[in-house]
């Protein structure tokens, strides 16, 4: 087996000294092949294009290599042409970021797509319960989700929480991020004599 490396995509050669041996051709027969990938954090890996496999002389084209590593949330362990991870939105952005100060509500969006158009809305969740989103189907493949993030009772702080959004033993997710600020009913002293200026200039 040899692996040549081309930083964003590589090419994986794999070659028997004899070509395994094939059952007799009674019926249609799929051929699964398993590897091992040691990585190092989190990451995809897919094929792409036609990869050529042979055996006992004849030439076969797999469907398709789909698996995810080290990734934090999503996970579908079925993940195969046609199977439930077709039905797994992709969100966009895939982190959103949103700030409050301390006992705050701040509001954001996001798009969640499917690749089938004949799939069942995810039963939507969160991880946290400062989080909430309300989503609307605005085609037969995409979603947009109004998030609501309330700061109410959180310290100064960064805070992460998943929308989850499950479909049979798989599952794909967006990370929202909800920085919450200081608040204070005292001005800098900048501010109060910039507002003492911005008086006299009005009231003269």
């Amino acid at each position: 087996m040899t692996f040549d490396d081309f930083g964003d995509h590589g090419h994986l050669r794999i070659t028997y000294p004899s070509p395994p041996s094939m059952p007799p051709w009674q019926e249609d027969v799929f051929l699964v092949a398993q590897f091992g990938v040691y990585v190092q954090g989190p990451g995809t890996f897919n094929t792409t294009g036609h990869g050529e496999v042979q055996m006992d002389y004849m030439t076969f084209y797999p469907i398709g290599i789909d698996a995810q590593a080290g990734v934090l949330c999503a996970r579908c362990a079925e993940a195969c042409t046609f199977g439930p991870d077709i039905c797994l939105p992709a969100f966009s952005p895939e982190v959103l970021n949103l700030q409050a100060p301390s006992g705050g509500v701040v509001g954001g969006e996001m798009t969640a797509t499917l690749d089938w158009s004949g799939c069942p809305e995810p039963p939507w969740t969160v991880e946290h319960a400062w989080l909430q989103v309300a989503a609307e189907r605005i085609d037969p493949w995409s979603f947009r989700l109004k998030v609501t993030a309330s700061a109410e009772g959180l310290e100064p702080g960064e805070y992460t929480s998943w929308i989850l959004a499950p479909h049979g033993s798989c599952q794909s997710c967006g990370l929202v991020r909800l920085t919450v600020s200081p608040t204070s009913d005292v001005p800098e002293p900048d501010d109060v004599r910039r507002s003492w200026g911005a008086i006299k200039v009005r009231f003269r």
